[in-house]
């Protein structure tokens, strides 16, 4: 018999206070009928609430009541119903709308019609096209259409202008997405049509039998809709307590406070008899969220103490609260709870179901896990990597964000497919080709990627037929800032890269043209499954986003969508795609939000989170139609419209509330709740107040004072955290116990920990020993006991030594070690692409002036000719070499480019001057070569080095003397700034040295370096004693050098000065300077090290 009560028409509605009283109503309404396959009866619920009814009837022996019993959740048999009348409606609408909100507010199609929001602001971002869509699926959800919020919008002019012109706005926007619409509908609008065929036609549900909903939640106003039109309907639903004014105003018959507070939670375990104890859990969920009156009433049962049932915690941070969670755990499945009745509960799916899946998952014994809701798309590895790439694409090809996407391109011909790039071998490859990509601002840089990359392979493939097997060792005399090695492995992995970067660009170009999304998303398909490298986990992830755009792409917005707004939509569409992640009622732990754990039982649950803010959650006003124009909208149509129910935000502050009661009430044996003060964001928080509601209701006494039921922060803590955690630890132990554990004799880590030497345990303890001992380890560079095994530079013949490696040495042993021993390189960064860098412009500027004076040195230095002349004639050499070596360097842009090659010129013009101004004398050489083929040897303390290298100029002062100079594009600093000190000098003592060594006729007279400016910088020149005392200082220099060759020992420098622009700082830490002071002092040094150690404390005394 049909009945009205309060807003709405329910058939039959039964308020139920546990799930077991649920199970024990739906035994009895099951229709009886002597024919299992005649019996016809419909179950609506959602899934994981329908395997708990199954598995009740089974468990309790009376599977065989389940025949003819069909299950499936309301929209489901809405759209049945619908299709079965022939009005099949796909679902997917949501998704539509928001998109064509998108596309009408980017298009200015709603441009004068609205009064309240302004068009451009709607178009400044895309937040305001989801806002929208939001309200408009809440008010769709509360029983309203388009027509009916515009008919209201009059009603509440009057009342309150400003919320009308909101309203006319959300109804205009409403009505503009609807027109034509597809054959898709939301969940909101096939109850709604469906309800309404039902209120025609009756008769369609016959099939279904009679209809029972089990509800955990507060239903939606068209899902009531639709169950009060169903002709034989009954409604159970899992009351919760608090209940509050206003609020569960869909309910056709509202109970009184204290209704709820003596009817709701169950019986006690102990079967209901009153004078039996009572457990902590018992008490959970007789007084939770009970009236005060009832809670404070002292003959009411309270708490004798922890019990091992309810285990309230407190942690410091997230990490601390999950670590426990998973130890909790392992404590339930070692005390025989089956994993599928195990649950964790968290606030949110994301980010805390990826921390708890991870957590669990560590370790030897993997815990099974279904995730209630799915994991995120976007977080797993194939999500990366398609995330990557739309990101990519949306960003105009951007250099930093496209750099990304390279090492998962493809590579070779698909026969004979290369490894992947590492990203520091791809940013090489890019940044040396110049390329900085698109831009908001010039999209036309994403068309540059292909021939850019092309132009540098032509180049780099015309300088390597012309570069000569050998070149400097000297960084900035080098002829080309490569070496032939270096360009034929660029030239090798640019070729195989180009097909999936002329794919990409290609992909990019379609884009800016203004593809659709309906043609875009194909040719992004293509080129995944053509060029991307895309991890297998998880399986089907194509699929699950196919079938996020599937209704979309369907639609006629696909069409309209184009360009950048499409890969918008596809970068929003695998962020919010999920993937399964196991199925509930496998054996496998719950881990799930409030919401989808209410209403299920389980006997151990754990309750994460419950921090002030989170749980329950804060609620933010929207601003579209905030809560009071909400609540306005409602009161003006419910006199006509009794059904329409808004969601406003006391409700979903409600709905937590009643969740967390739910999951507490169904809870079978243990229940444990935790909070961190620290919050994933690092931001602290205090416990929320279900906390201080869940010790109300324990009621636990202190022992000496009487503080009320009510706990302060500290009681909370004393009384319930602390004695907590020891009454678990008491209730844990005997359970412990069992578990089997090694003794010490017999202790082992895990296998994991010992496959990999640089993760030993043993290894990493002895490093961390060595690091603050005394003794000079190789961790500090002492590697003598395997350096015999190298054959270490400058001590033999075949392997010298040059200026720049020695000037390496005696600045930082360390810093030679990892760099020309272990040739540990500095990974490749972006150079400058509007001007050189300052080694690449030295080894310009060194070419250059070697083409000149090679040309023209002898006659210059004979004085022929005139200044002016040689000018002219240097500009021209200049110009021409600037132009062949611009294909080695990334330079952009025809203002960047002059400007730099008037650098050149200029200098090298202010060169040419300073010659001129010399006195006459015989040119010999420039960049003349000692130790090639043949190493130069010098004697030195201690033993014989051998030394190669370069020097820029060599010229001839009278038959037995020569000049050595060297030139430098940056600044010389004369003896009064910097004394005489081997990261300076020692090169141009070198070189004096080897030339003195290679012709015993001859002797350099004069050495100097020389730096060309407008300036007219003193050369740092060195004539007489000064070059005597070079010699000498240089002797020792290199004495010191050969001994720590010698001895394959390479401590760090103390001095700071040294480490300024020292590459290796994050190596050795902060510190490092002061550590190795300490040693050098403490340390018995061989004669070797005390001998570096004197010279580094002779710099810092000349430097004082």
């Amino acid at each position: 018999m049909r009945r009205n009560e309060g807003a709405v028409r329910v058939v039959r509605f039964v308020a139920v206070s546990t799930v077991q009283e649920a199970l024990e109503w739906f035994g009895r309404w099951w229709p009886r009928h002597d024919d299992p396959l005649s019996r016809r009866a419909t179950v609506l619920a959602t899934a994981a609430r329908v395997h708990a009814v199954r598995r009740a009837f089974v468990t309790r022996g009376q599977a065989g009541r389940l025949a003819g019993v069909r299950f499936i959740d309301s929209v489901s048999l809405a759209r049945e119903l619908l299709t079965r009348a022939g009005r099949p409606h796909a679902p997917g609408w949501e998704d539509i709308r928001r998109l064509r909100l998108h596309h009408a507010f980017d298009a200015g199609a709603l441009h004068g019609q609205l009064h309240y929001f302004d068009g451009d602001q709607l178009r400044s971002g895309r937040g305001y096209a989801d806002a929208f869509a939001r309200v408009i699926a809440d008010l769709e959800a509360g029983g309203l259409t388009p027509m009916l919020a515009r008919d209201s919008v009059q009603i509440v002019r009057a009342l309150d202008p400003l919320a009308a012109d909101r309203l006319h706005d959300v109804a205009t926007v409403w009505a503009a997405v609807e027109h034509d619409p597809a054959t898709n509908r939301s969940a909101a609008q096939v109850l709604a049509e469906a309800a309404a065929m039902v209120a025609q036609t009756p008769a369609c549900t016959a099939p279904f039998g009679p209809i029972a909903s089990l509800l955990t939640a507060s239903p939606s106003a068209v899902e009531i809709q639709f169950l009060s039109a169903l002709p034989d309907c009954s409604v159970v639903f899992l009351d919760a307590r608090p209940l509050r004014t206003g609020t569960q105003r869909w309910r056709p018959r509202r109970p009184a406070p204290v209704q709820l507070a003596l009817n709701l939670g169950g019986q006690p375990a102990n079967g209901g008899d009153e004078n039996a104890p009572l457990t902590e859990l018992d008490l959970a969920r007789r007084f939770l969220f009970a009236p005060s009156d009832i809670v404070a009433d002292p003959r009411r049962p309270r708490s004798a103490g922890p019990d091992g049932t309810i285990d309230l915690e407190e942690f410091q941070s997230i990490e601390s609260e999950i670590e426990e969670a998973a130890l909790w755990v392992q404590e339930q499945i070692a005390a025989s709870t089956p994993l599928e009745e195990i649950a964790l509960v968290i606030p949110a799916l994301d980010p805390h179901a990826r921390l708890v899946l991870d957590r669990l998952a560590r370790g030897s014994s993997q815990v099974p896990i279904y995730v209630a809701g799915g994991l995120p798309l976007a977080d797993s590895p194939a999500g990366l990597r398609i995330s990557t790439l739309l990101d990519a694409l949306a960003r105009g090809l951007e250099v930093g964000a496209t750099l990304a996407v390279l090492p998962a391109l493809r590579r070779g011909d698909g026969q004979a497919e290369r490894p992947s790039l590492t990203p520091s071998r791809a940013a090489e490859i890019i940044h040396g080709a110049g390329i900085v990509g698109g831009s908001a601002g010039d999209l036309s840089g994403a068309l540059e990627w292909e021939p850019r990359l092309r132009q540098r392979r032509d180049a780099l493939q015309q300088v390597l037929a012309t570069l000569p097997e050998a070149d400097s060792s000297e960084p900035e005399k080098r002829r080309h800032l490569h070496t032939r090695r270096q360009i034929a492995e660029w030239l090798r992995d640019v070729e195989s890269l180009l097909p999936a970067i002329g794919a990409l660009q290609a992909l990019a170009a379609t884009i800016i043209e203004g593809a659709s999304l309906r043609t875009l998303w194909p040719a992004i398909r293509q080129f995944v499954l053509t060029h991307l490298r895309v991890p297998p986990e998880p399986a089907g992830w194509l699929g699950v986003v196919e079938q996020q755009i599937e209704a979309v792409l369907l639609d006629p917005v696909a069409d309209t969508v184009t360009g950048f707004a499409a890969v918008a939509h596809l970068v929003e569409a695998v962020q919010q795609a999920r993937v399964p992640h196991g199925r509930f009622g496998e054996p496998r732990v719950f881990v799930g939000a409030l919401a989808a754990a209410a209403g299920i039982p389980f006997r151990a649950v754990r309750i994460l989170g419950l921090a002030e803010g989170i749980v329950p959650a804060t609620p933010h006003d929207d601003p579209i139609v905030p809560n009071e124009l909400r609540t306005r909208i409602e009161e003006v149509l419910q006199p006509r419209y009794p059904h329409i129910v808004i969601t406003r935000l006391e409700d979903r502050v409600l709905e937590d509330l009643h969740a967390f009661f739910r999951i507490v009430s169904g809870t079978g044996e243990r229940l444990a709740l935790s909070v961190s003060r620290q919050w994933i964001d690092r931001s602290e928080r205090e416990a929320s107040g279900v906390m201080l509601e869940v010790a109300a209701a324990l009621a636990r006494r202190a022992d000496a004072t009487d503080e009320g039921d009510v706990p302060t922060a500290a009681r909370l803590r004393s009384a319930y955290y602390a004695a907590g955690r020891a009454a678990r630890a008491r209730h844990a132990h005997p359970t412990l116990e069992n578990i089997p554990i090694a003794d010490g004799s017999r202790w082992r880590v895990p296998t994991t920990w010992c496959d990999d030497s640089a993760r030993r345990l043993d290894r990493v303890q002895a490093i961390t020993a060595a690091a603050v001992g005394d003794g000079l380890t190789q961790s500090d560079g002492a590697v003598a006991a395997t350096w015999s095994a190298i054959r270490a530079p400058g001590l033999t013949p075949e392997r010298p030594i040059s200026a720049s490696g020695l000037t390496t040495l005696l600045q930082c042993p360390y810093r030679f070690l990892l760099r020309n021993v272990l040739h540990l390189d500095e990974p490749e960064g972006r150079p400058s692409t509007d001007t050189i860098d300052p080694a690449a412009y030295g080894s310009l500027f060194h070419r250059a002036a070697e083409a000149f004076f090679r040309a023209h040195g002898a006659a210059l230095c004979a004085r022929e000719g005139n200044l002016d002349d040689w000018q002219a004639r240097a500009a021209v050499i200049a110009s021409e070499q600037f132009d062949d070596w611009r294909a080695e360097y990334p330079l952009r842009g025809d203002d960047s480019i002059a400007r730099e090659r008037q650098r050149l010129l200029r200098q090298l013009a202010q060169l040419v001057e300073i010659e001129w101004r010399m006195p006459r004398r015989t040119f010999v050489a420039s960049e003349w070569s000692f130790g090639d083929p043949h190493a130069v040897r010098l004697s030195v303390a201690g033993g014989e080095l051998y030394v190669a290298g370069q020097i820029d100029r060599v010229d001839q002062l009278s038959p037995t003397t020569l000049s050595v100079r060297d030139l430098k594009t940056g600044r010389v600093h004369d003896f009064n700034e910097e004394p005489l000190n081997p990261a300076r000098d020692l090169q141009i003592g070198l070189y004096t040295l080897a030339l003195d060594a290679t012709d015993a006729a001859q002797h350099v007279s004069h050495a100097a370096y020389v730096h060309p400016s407008a300036a007219q910088e003193p050369e740092r020149a060195f004539e007489h004693s000064e070059l005597k005392t070079l010699r000498e200082r240089t002797q020792a220099w290199l004495g010191i050098a050969r001994g720590l060759l010698a001895s394959g020992t390479f401590p760090r420098t103390p001095v700071v000065a040294d480490c300024n622009y020292c590459p290796y700082r994050p190596t050795c830490g902060e510190g490092a300077q002061a550590r190795s002071a300490a040693k050098l002092t403490a340390a018995e040094l061989t004669p070797e090290v005390a001998a570096f150690v004197a010279l580094k404390q002779q710099e810092q005394d000349d430097d004082n």
